[in-house]
């Protein structure tokens, strides 16, 4: 559904100095193939909140259970802080995340796929 859509992606490999990576852009499908060949070495890492639609994002809030339906961003603080409520994160082999603190100690739920 989704195959097609041009993303934009981090990608980690042993020709870039320690802690760098490669933005790159490129359709959805062609960087999960990279996910799949990746290594602890070569690596891709995507991050996006806003590949749904709304529709897809109700859809996919529906189904979750009472407890992960609640956001005190929504009932909690004005408009200007509202975040997405779903976050779509994939990595490979060997991807990570920088170390960082998000604002407002932005806690939430993850959901790993194997």
């Amino acid at each position: 559904r989704h195959g097609s859509q041009r993303i934009r992606f981090s990608h980690r490999c042993a020709d870039l100095p320690q802690g760098h990576v490669q933005h790159v852009e490129a359709p959805l499908n062609l960087f999960l193939q990279e996910v799949v060949a990746g290594s602890h070495a070569a690596n891709a890492t995507y991050m996006d909140e806003h590949l749904l639609d709304k529709d897809e994002r109700q859809e996919v809030l529906q189904r979750l259970p009472a407890f992960l339906k609640e956001d005190f961003f929504q009932s909690h603080f004005p408009p200007e802080f509202s975040v997405s409520p779903l976050c779509f994160i994939v990595g490979g082999p060997g991807s990570r995340s920088t170390l960082h603190a998000d604002h407002l100690s932005w806690t939430g739920w993850n959901l790993l796929l194997s």
